[in-house]
C-alpha cells in the first residue's frame, strides 16, 4: 500500500506543479498581452509626430486653410496655392498678388476672401487653381481677420470696426451694418447668433446678432490677459492664446447671464515652456500651439480644468506662425530662422510643414 500511496503522492504533486506551471504562464501571456495594448493604444498620442515635408514659401507666411488637397497660404504679399495630394512632395501651383499685407483667409465655395490690411478685402475667384483671379474688393482699411457663417461676411481689424456684409453675389457685396468694438481686433468668430472678437489689450467680447442683421446687442466682455492673440471655439468654450500667458480655457454657454461669479469663466491656465503661444487649432480632444519658436505643442484638454501637454513638434530654425490641422495631418506656417537671427521681425522667407500625426 505504501507504494501506491506514493504514487498518488507524486501524481498529485505533478499536478499541482502542472497547474502551477499553467497559471504562472497565463500570467506572463496576460501581462505581455496588457503591455502590448497599452503600447499600441498610447502610440497615436505619444508617438512621435513625423514631419513628412518642408515647403519654402517667399516672404513672410501668415494664415494656412486646407481644402480637398489643396493648401491656401496667405503670406504680406498675396496668395499662394499649393497641391498637396502627395504629403510628401507638395507643388506649386499658382499665386496672386495682392494690393496690400494679406493677412488672413476665408475660403468660401470657389471663393477665398483675403484680408489684405490697409486694401480691404480681396475676393479671389480659385475655381480655377493655376489662374485664381481678383474679382471684387471690398475697401476698408486696416483689416486684421474676416470670417464667414451663412453667406455673411464679417471684417474686423486695428480701428475697431466690425463691418457685415451680405455675399450672396460675390461680385456685388453689399454693406448690411457696421459698428464699433475695442481696437486691434484680433481675431473673429461667428457661431449662431453670437458673433466673437477677441481684441489685443480688451479681451474678448460677445455679442448677439439679430435675424435680420440690423441689431447687434453687446453682451459681455471677458477680461484676458493683454496679450492675447488668436482663439478658437468648440463646443462650450473658448481657447484663447497668448503671447504671454499660454492657454486660456474659458467657458462661453449662455453669454446672456453674463459671469456667474461662482463659476468663472476662466476655468484653467496652461503655460508652454517657451512662454508665448501665438496660434492655436482645436482638433478632436487635442488644442496643437504655436510657440513662435520652433515648436507646436500638442496639448490634451479632455479635462478643460486639467490641460496637459503630451506631445510637440520641432521644426528646426523656425519660428512657428499658423496651424491648421485635419485627418490627422498638421499644417504650420514658419518663418524661417537665419543661424544670426534672433529678432521674429524682418524676415522675409517663410515656409509650410506639413506633419503626420
Amino acid at each position: 500500500m505504501k507504494p501506491k500511496l506514493k504514487i498518488y503522492f507524486l501524481q498529485a504533486k505533478s499536478k499541482i506543479l502542472y497547474f502551477k506551471i499553467i497559471s504562472f504562464s497565463g500570467i506572463i501571456i496576460f501581462l505581455i498581452f496588457t503591455l502590448f495594448f497599452l503600447t499600441n493604444c498610447s502610440q497615436k498620442i505619444l508617438t512621435k509626430p513625423q514631419i513628412l515635408s518642408n515647403f519654402n514659401i517667399d516672404n513672410a507666411a501668415f494664415e494656412v486653410l486646407i481644402k480637398e488637397n489643396y493648401a491656401y497660404v496667405v503670406n504680406n504679399k498675396g496668395l499662394e496655392i499649393i497641391d498637396i495630394s502627395d504629403k510628401k512632395n507638395p507643388k506649386y501651383v499658382s499665386f496672386i498678388n495682392t494690393p496690400g499685407d494679406a493677412l488672413a483667409i476665408f475660403l468660401e465655395d470657389n471663393y477665398a476672401f483675403v484680408a489684405d490690411n490697409y486694401e480691404g478685402v480681396q475676393i479671389i475667384d480659385i475655381s480655377n487653381k493655376e489662374n485664381p483671379k481678383i474679382i471684387q474688393t471690398i475697401p476698408s482699411s486696416e483689416i486684421w481677420d474676416i470670417f464667414i457663417e451663412d453667406d455673411h461676411l464679417y471684417i474686423g481689424g486695428r480701428q475697431g470696426i466690425m463691418q457685415i456684409y451680405d455675399i450672396k453675389d460675390k461680385e456685388n457685396p453689399q454693406a448690411l451694418i457696421g459698428f464699433s468694438v475695442y481696437e486691434h481686433i484680433q481675431k473673429i468668430i461667428k457661431k449662431g447668433d453670437y458673433l466673437y472678437s477677441l481684441n489685443f489689450g480688451h479681451g474678448l467680447s460677445i455679442f448677439k446678432v439679430s435675424n435680420d442683421y440690423k441689431d447687434i446687442t453687446a453682451l459681455e466682455r471677458i477680461k484676458l490677459p493683454s496679450n492675447s492673440s488668436s482663439f478658437f471655439i468648440k463646443d462650450d468654450y473658448a481657447y484663447v492664446a497668448n503671447t504671454k500667458s499660454g492657454l486660456q480655457i474659458i467657458n462661453i454657454s449662455k453669454p446672456e447671464s453674463k459671469i456667474d461669479l461662482e463659476k468663472p469663466r476662466i476655468i484653467s491656465n496652461l503655460n508652454v515652456p517657451t512662454g508665448w503661444v501665438n496660434n492655436i487649432f482645436i482638433y478632436n480632444n487635442y488644442a496643437y500651439l504655436t510657440d513662435g519658436e520652433s515648436k507646436v505643442y500638442i496639448v490634451d484638454i479632455s479635462n478643460k480644468e486639467k490641460p496637459k501637454i503630451i506631445n510637440f513638434i520641432d521644426i528646426p530654425n523656425a519660428l512657428t506662425n499658423f496651424v491648421y490641422v485635419e485627418d490627422n495631418y498638421c499644417y504650420v506656417t514658419y518663418l524661417m530662422k537665419n543661424k544670426n537671427q534672433t529678432s521674429k521681425e524682418n524676415l522675409f522667407n517663410s515656409g509650410l510643414a506639413i506633419i503626420k500625426l
